[in-house]
């Protein structure tokens, strides 16, 4: 009981932190940029560019190998 407790305010607390994230207003234009798989090429290339222009994005990591021929994962 006590570990469902302690899940509940945890969960209570990020929600009430994501809450206070998705106050700010939403541009006009806007865009969003997703990159699966993360190769390498994404943090060394893509992550600098984005910074660069001031532009974000979100990338997904796989928790496994994937078959691909970019062995620089």
């Amino acid at each position: 009981m006590k570990n469902l407790i302690v899940l509940l305010f945890i969960f209570s607390s990020v929600t009430n932190s994501q809450a206070q994230i998705l106050k700010k207003p939403i541009p006009d234009k806007l865009v969003v940029l997703t990159f699966d798989d993360a190769p390498a090429s994404h943090y060394s290339i893509v992550a600098p560019m984005l910074k660069e222009f001031g532009f974000g994005g979100t990338f997904f990591v796989c928790e496994f190998q994937p078959n691909y021929a970019d062995s620089t994962l």
